[in-house]
C-alpha cells in the first residue's frame, strides 16, 4: 500500500458539502496520513468554522493559499460556479488535483479546461466513486466475457436525501441553478453516465428525460428521468433529492439474454439461465476513502487516475443534452 504521510494536501471550496457530509474528503484525507496544509472558501465565516475544526490555517482567496502554503496536491470542491476557473487556474500553475463533478456548469465550459490540461499532461481526478464499488467491478468483469450475452437495458437509480443537508452545511447555493447549473440531475447524474458509457461504449446518446421540482419547489429540479441508447443498448437513469429521511432509494441494474446483475443496498445479486441467483453482501461505506487513497497512490506512482477530467466532460455532455432534451435550455 502506497505510503501518503509525505504529501502536502491543500482543499480548495470547503464550503461544499461534501467536505463534512457523504464524501468527507476532508476526513477521508486525515484518516489516510496526508497532512493537511490549508483550506480555503470565499465564504470568511465558512472558510473560519472549518478552520478551527479541521484545525487547519484558512484563507478566503486560494490563489493566496497556493502561494503561501505551495501544497503537494489540491483538492478543489466549492461552488459549480467557480469550478472551471479553479480547475483552469490549477492547470496553467501546475499542481496535481482532484476535483468534484461536474466540474463546471456546462460541458461547454468544461471543455477548454480539459484540452488545455491534456496538452500539458495535468494529473486530473475525478472521485467517480461507483467505478470503485463492486457492482462496477463485477459488471466490467462479465462484460469483458461476454457472460452478459446481448445486453438489453440498465437501469440505475440514485434517490437521495432532502435539499435541507445542503442547507446545514452551508451549501444553500445548491438550492437555485445560478451557482449549480442544475439540480440533482447535475449532482447526481454523472455517476449512471460514467458507468452506462463504461458498460454500453462510448457512442451514448440522450433519447429522452423528464424533470420534476414538485416535492420541494425550488427553481431546480427534485426528480428526472433520463432514457439513454448506446447502439442495442437502452439505459435508464433515475435521480431524485426528495427521499425523506437519511438514506438512499437506489438500484443499479444491468440485464443480459444470459444474465442479471443487480445492486440494492447492501446485496449484489447476479442471476443466469439455468442456475439459482447468488447473493453476495457487499459493503461500499468506504468507498469514497478508497477513492481518495487510489486518486493519491496513482498521482504518487506516476499512473492515470481511474477517472479523468475527460471523463467528467463525457458526463457533462449527457447531462447537457437531458436538460436540452427536458427543458428546452440549460439551467440558468
Amino acid at each position: 500500500m502506497v505510503d501518503l504521510s509525505d504529501i502536502r494536501v491543500a482543499v480548495v471550496g470547503v464550503g461544499h458539502w461534501h467536505a463534512l457530509i457523504d464524501a468527507r474528503y476532508v476526513d477521508h484525507l486525515l484518516d489516510l496520513g496526508t497532512q493537511l496544509v490549508a483550506m480555503s472558501d470565499p465564504d470568511p465565516a465558512i472558510a473560519e468554522s472549518r478552520s478551527k475544526l479541521f484545525e487547519a490555517p484558512s484563507y478566503t482567496d486560494f490563489r493566496e493559499m497556493l502561494a503561501e502554503t505551495e501544497p503537494d496536491f489540491v483538492v478543489a470542491l466549492g461552488k459549480h460556479s467557480d469550478m472551471a476557473k479553479t480547475a483552469g487556474y490549477l492547470v496553467d500553475t501546475g499542481y496535481p488535483f482532484m476535483m468534484e463533478k461536474p466540474m463546471a456548469m456546462s460541458a461547454e465550459e468544461l471543455r477548454p479546461v480539459v484540452e488545455r490540461a491534456e496538452a500539458k499532461g495535468a494529473f486530473i481526478a475525478v472521485p467517480y466513486a461507483i467505478r470503485r464499488s463492486q457492482f462496477a467491478r463485477r459488471a466490467t468483469e462479465m462484460v469483458k466475457r461476454g457472460e452478459f450475452g446481448a445486453i438489453s437495458h440498465t437501469q440505475f437509480r440514485m434517490i437521495r436525501p432532502t435539499p435541507q443537508r445542503y442547507i446545514e452545511c452551508g451549501s444553500e447555493w445548491m438550492l437555485g441553478s445560478e451557482h449549480s447549473g442544475g439540480g440533482c440531475l447535475r449532482n447526481l447524474g454523472g455517476h449512471a453516465f460514467d458507468i452506462f458509457r463504461s458498460i454500453a461504449g462510448p457512442d451514448v446518446e440522450v433519447v429522452a428525460a423528464e424533470m420534476s421540482s414538485v416535492v420541494h419547489g425550488l427553481p431546480v429540479e427534485d426528480y428526472a428521468i433520463v432514457t439513454l441508447r448506446a447502439g442495442d443498448v437502452i439505459g435508464t437513469v433515475e435521480a431524485g433529492c426528495n427521499f425523506p429521511v437519511d438514506g438512499t432509494d437506489g438500484e443499479w441494474r444491468i440485464a443480459g439474454s444470459e444474465a442479471h446483475l443487480i445492486w440494492s443496498g447492501d446485496q449484489l445479486v447476479e442471476t443466469r439461465v439455468g442456475k439459482d441467483p447468488v447473493a453476495t453482501r457487499v459493503d461500499e461505506s468506504g468507498g469514497y476513502r478508497d477513492t481518495v487513497r487510489e486518486i493519491l497512490g496513482a498521482w504518487k506512482e506516476g499512473r492515470p487516475p481511474l477517472a479523468t477530467a475527460r471523463d467528467c466532460l463525457l458526463a457533462d455532455e449527457l447531462i447537457d443534452a437531458s436538460y436540452k432534451l427536458a427543458l428546452g435550455r440549460l439551467p440558468a
